[in-house]
């Protein structure tokens, strides 16, 4: 079992692009559970807005649902959202095997969170710059709630005034019927 020295070489490539405001992807090669062979067992990936190795990795931020492991040298790709917009983090991930042996922390990558690109009209759920609400903030929520795919303006996407600001297939409904039903006016709750 090699695995916590092959995952130091391989997640190197640990690397953080921008997607869409309150949203990093990160990138790595997955590593396999005994060399560059098989499948890990799981991911745990963590941020912060500080720096943190080993020593300081239970203070960071569990990143919630990463990918399952794909077999060793596959290009991973995971998506944190919920960051603050203009600001600095940090990201490290770790990998396990099946019996739960820990890798030790992969290199750290800084990178900051995109600016904050909501135009702040309720129903923008997908942050067009032509600031309408239209069938393809339908798709974002549905993406969102279905998929797992990041929502760049959550506040946005919770068109029926939710006072919790929980995005529900409530708010789809809101949405079409807004759009192509009665067109009654969609409720905004910061």
């Amino acid at each position: 079992m090699r695995l916590g020295r092959l995952l130091a070489a391989v997640l190197l490539l640990f690397t953080a692009t921008d997607v869409l405001a309150s949203c990093l992807t990160l990138s790595w090669i997955a590593p396999g559970d005994d060399g560059d062979i098989g499948q890990a067992g799981q991911y745990e990936v963590r941020y912060a807005t500080f720096p943190f190795d080993e020593e300081t990795w239970s203070d960071a931020t569990i990143a919630k649902n990463p990918p399952r492991p794909a077999p060793a040298g596959t290009r991973e790709y995971f998506t944190v959202s919920g960051l603050k917009s203009e600001t600095l983090y940090y990201f490290a991930a770790k990998t396990c095997d099946e019996a739960h042996n820990w890798s030790t922390i992969s290199n750290v990558v800084a990178r900051w969170s995109p600016v904050d690109e909501c135009y702040h009209t309720v129903g923008n759920a997908n942050c067009d710059p032509d600031d309408l609400a239209t069938i393809s903030d339908i798709a974002a929520i549905v993406g969102y709630l279905f998929l797992g795919e990041p929502l760049c303006c959550p506040l946005e996407a919770n068109v029926n005034g939710d006072p919790e600001g929980a995005i529900t297939i409530s708010d789809i409904a809101v949405l079409v019927d807004h759009l192509f039903l009665t067109q009654v006016p969609l409720k905004y709750c910061p």
